[in-house]
């Protein structure tokens, strides 16, 4: 008997050791399961910070390259106004200072708009309540705009204004004399106060910063301020100063910043064409302790199921243990009773039947104690089932926001390629010329008004992503995970971002209606019927369009005699007649006439158009016609007008002819029938 049982001990103690070994086995899987899995998910949030960082940075690139177009046009458009009155014999104050106003009135980004002649005095768009005359001939860009013909736009270092006292940098451009010596310059002034209240606009949460470098790196604007703060200060990281040297125009990196020794993940991009980085860092702080919060409650769960286990494998060897001593304490009795086996024979069968029920009840115990553990595993395992999906879905969702922004960046490259055509065409390059500076106007918030309607479609598309996910998920255990969902689409942002694009785009709209509206009357690319009109009325218009680029170098005789209505398209007859003047206007050098001249004959109308200009040379006199080719200089003409005016004059079943005589002046002549002209037009 003693043998039996020393046997059992020594099973007992190997099911012992077995159990603990396999508890142990589990447990320290289950924490490195944890550990991998928490990694991981530092790793996602650091991406997603980058995301975030690197979405604000463009978006930022994105606002402050329109500020800058939109100064740019200004300064084209009273840059083209200066030098056309210098064609004309000289600045008229009035007229300048107007132009100046109207300009800067549209651009409440700049604190003044000023022209300095060629001393470098300021003295058109100065201040009334600035007494003493102001003197710019030893700023940088002034120097440098007068020592270098060829430049365009230039944008100064940061310097201390001498009217305001404030830190300011200034866009500027050259004014040329008719022939093309240096004659001042037309400048912008930008407050770097402006720049902090546009950047306090965006929301960068606890501990979030953005900087404005020039292109020497020289620090513009910090935002939050800090009181290691300078402006023109070159201190940055090594990092972001070899990723410039390498010639990243943008790139994302993890540094400690040197100003507030906070570290950060940074996100920079260069300004459009402009020599100016915007830099955007995210704390990696408040990303840490969202992270640990999420760790230490996934790291209880884990503790927890293995503390559960450790109790669970106790409980089932101290019932092992104490069977084996009841075990031998039985047998210690039945070694002590062997004497009266006769007469207690019949109580021992009675003990033995109640001890085979205890043993049948301890081991249906322990099946069901081993089937409770199989059910724990197979828990465990859909639990780990579930997080492979969730990890899938992620990595899903991070696919599709890469899909979308490939879609972004096409549509934006599609609209660029969209008004490069569009501007190549007769139309809007004869709006150009009568109207200086609309085009830039059209197309600027044409720009962003497509740029944030792209923003809205992304951030939308993420809102019915998070919406979807949320009915995929709403389920009992997975409800836990419903919080770090929304955190990690950043829902809060995307819903506070889309008034404020709405209302921007909104505002761009409008300007490009009222643009539209003002050349209404003469341009509607929509109105393309027939009707019974009156050339005279025609020309009468037009010309009052276009005496803007007559009445400087011509004076416009108008002998119009009584003739039929006739069927037309008027907005193309309109448009050759523009074209004519236009021309006309061109072809003179020195103050001289254009004379139009209507009458009626052999049922049709007869439209001549003679200037006394420079004429056209016989060589190329039957060129004229010709799809782009242009006897003007190179940039003020496309050699379409005369083509297009040529195909609209057959379209209508007339005829155009031209006589020219070099150094005497040049004689259009057109003739038109008075019938219904539809099947011509077909």
């Amino acid at each position: 008997m003693s043998s039996a049982v020393t046997t059992q001990s020594k099973t007992i103690s190997l099911y012992r050791k077995r159990l603990m070994a396999g508890v142990l086995a589990f447990i320290i899987g289950t924490l490195i399961l944890t550990g991998s899995t928490l990694y991981s998910d530092w790793q996602k949030s650091l991406k997603r910070l980058e995301q975030s960082g690197s979405n604000l940075a463009r978006a930022l690139e994105i606002s402050i390259g329109g500020i800058f177009d939109k100064i740019d046009v200004a300064l084209l458009a009273v840059q083209y106004e200066a030098e056309r009155e210098l064609k004309s014999g000289g600045f008229a104050p009035a007229t300048i200072n107007e132009c100046i106003n109207r300009q800067r009135s549209n651009i409440p980004e700049i604190d003044n708009l000023r022209i300095a002649n060629r001393q470098g005095d300021i003295l058109y768009g100065i201040d009334r309540s600035i007494k003493a005359t102001v003197n710019v001939a030893d700023r940088d860009y002034f120097t440098t705009l007068r020592d270098s013909p060829r430049t365009n736009l230039y944008i100064s270092r940061p310097l201390v204004g001498r009217v305001s006292n404030k830190w300011i940098i200034i866009a500027a451009r050259r004014i040329n004399n008719p022939d093309g010596s240096f004659a001042g310059v037309v400048h912008g002034n930008i407050s770097l106060d402006f720049f902090i209240k546009h950047f306090a606009s965006f929301n960068l949460g606890k501990g979030g910063a953005i900087t404005l470098r020039d292109g020497n790196l020289g620090l513009l604007v910090r935002f939050p301020a800090s009181s290691g703060f300078n402006v023109g200060d070159k201190t940055f990281s090594t990092e972001f100063a070899e990723l410039i040297k390498q010639g990243h125009s943008s790139a994302t990196y993890t540094n400690c910043s040197i100003l507030d020794s906070v570290t950060r993940v940074f996100s920079y991009r260069k300004v459009s064409r402009y020599p100016l980085y915007i830099n955007v860092g995210m704390p990696v702080a408040t990303l840490r302790d969202a992270w640990l919060f999420n760790a230490l409650r996934i790291s209880g769960l884990a503790i927890l199921l293995s503390v559960a286990l450790l109790f669970f494998a106790r409980f089932i060897i101290r019932s092992w243990e104490r069977s084996h001593q009841e075990t031998e304490e039985l047998s210690h009795y039945r070694d002590q009773l062997e004497s009266l086996v006769i007469e207690r024979t019949a109580e021992l069968e009675k003990n033995n039947r109640t001890l085979a029920e205890e043993i049948a009840v301890r081991r249906r115990f322990e099946a069901a104690m081993a089937e409770q553990t199989a059910i724990l595993f197979d828990q465990i395992e859909e639990r780990q089932k579930v997080q492979d999906e969730l990890l899938l879905k992620q990595k899903q969702l991070a696919d599709l926001n890469s899909g979308l922004e490939q879609r972004v960046t096409d549509e934006v490259s599609n609209n660029r390629e969209k008004d490069r055509l569009m501007l190549q065409q007769d139309k809007l390059a004869s709006i150009g010329q009568l109207a200086a500076g609309v085009a830039h106007e059209i197309n600027n918030p044409m720009g962003f008004i497509m740029s944030n309607l792209g923003t809205l479609k992304n951030y939308a598309s993420t809102i019915n992503e998070y919406i979807g996910l949320i009915e995929c998920m709403l389920r009992d255990e997975e409800r836990a995970n419903f919080e770090a969902v929304r955190s990690r689409l950043d829902i809060v942002f995307v819903l506070e971002d889309l008034a404020p694009l709405v209302t921007e785009s909104l505002e761009g709209a409008e300007r490009v209606k009222r643009i539209v509206l003002d050349l209404k009357d003469f341009a509607r690319a929509d109105d393309s019927s027939l009707r019974e009109t009156d050339l005279n009325d025609c020309i009468r218009s037009t010309a009052n369009i276009v005496r803007n680029e007559i009445k400087y170098v011509a004076d416009l005789e108008l002998q119009l005699e009584d003739i039929p209505l006739f069927t037309c398209n008027p907005q193309q007859i309109n448009q050759v007649i523009a074209n004519l003047l236009v021309n006309a206007a061109h072809a003179i050098t020195e103050h001289g006439t254009i004379t139009v001249t209507t009458y009626y004959k052999d049922n049709l109308i007869h439209l001549s158009v003679t200037d006394s200009g420079r004429g056209i040379p016989a060589d190329v006199v039957n060129r004229i016609f010709d799809p782009f080719f242009t006897t003007k200089p190179v940039g003020q003409g496309t050699g379409l007008g005369l083509s297009i005016s040529y195909d609209i004059i057959k379209k209508h079943g007339g005829e155009i002819l031209v006589c020219s005589e070099p150094g005497v002046g040049t004689t259009f002549m057109v003739t038109l029938p008075i019938g219904d002209s539809t099947e011509k037009q077909a």
